[in-house]
């Protein structure tokens, strides 16, 4: 159980902030962001899952709802650190002048 929840929850939360990682940025006509906080996105999303399938292992004993707790506060962590930093791009209007759902335009 605990490694199919690893493995569910893990590559889902990390699959969907990959798509909007990069859907996001081309879809607002921006370049795709190389910036440290992606990868502590990407950590604290992996941390949690991994806490959530520890918390379900029969190794957790007494301190199941302690793991609870930490996949909880990291998986929030990792999704505030996406809202902090697109938030911009994703409610305001493209910089490049596109239209739609285009890649983003040369500055050429």
């Amino acid at each position: 159980m605990a490694g199919r929840h690893l493995l569910a929850v893990g590559s889902m939360g990390l699959g969907v902030l990959a798509a909007m990682n990069i859907a996001g940025r081309i879809h607002a006509g921006r370049q795709l962001d190389d910036r440290r906080w992606r990868i502590a996105a990407t950590a604290l999303l992996a941390g949690a899952a991994v806490a959530r399938a520890l918390a379900a292992s029969p190794h957790a004993g007494a301190s199941v709802l302690t793991w609870w707790w930490a996949a909880a506060l990291m998986w929030i962590g990792g999704w505030l650190l996406f809202v902090v930093f697109a938030w911009g791009h994703l409610t305001g209007p493209r910089t490049d002048g596109g239209r739609g759902c285009e890649e983003p335009l040369d500055s050429q």
